[in-house]
């Protein structure tokens, strides 16, 4: 997971289960006084299309769609980051915060979904963990 260059206008908010984190994120958009897309398919093909159309790109939970997606879906989706510009919201489960899995597969699923959020976390301009449905500012706007 190459690149790594910071996206002032890449935004990554993280937390638990039921911690505000997609309230947060919707907050963030509607500050941000642009239109809103939240994809209902493939991130990357919206990252692609919308980003570069100067809309405000809201992907609501990557974790799901990274469990569901083929092995090189994470090079793909920061390749994709990487490519575009533009305003964009990523909303993730911390994935270090619940019990570990008894399953391999599960277990590797969470490990991939940590190490894609410290990738996205080295690229976005400002990192938000959300808890208890307030926001703690991990990595601050410059």
């Amino acid at each position: 997971m190459g690149g790594d260059a910071e996206q002032s206008d890449l935004i990554l908010v993280l937390g638990g289960i039921h911690a505000g984190r997609h309230n947060h994120a919707r907050t963030l958009a509607a500050d941000s006084g642009l239109p809103l897309s939240e994809p209902k398919t493939d991130p990357i093909e919206t990252i692609l299309g919308l980003r570069r159309a100067g809309a405000l790109l809201l992907i609501p939970d990557i974790g799901p769609w990274l469990a569901a997606a083929a092995d090189d879906a994470a090079a793909n989706l920061l390749a994709a980051i990487d490519e575009t510009h533009g305003p964009l919201i990523l909303v993730s489960r911390e994935a270090g915060l619940g019990i570990v899995p008894l399953e391999a597969a599960a277990r590797r699923g969470r490990d991939d979904l940590g190490r894609l959020n410290q990738a996205l976390a080295r690229r976005a301009g400002q990192v938000v963990f959300v808890a208890a449905g307030l926001p703690l500012i991990l990595k601050a706007a410059r």
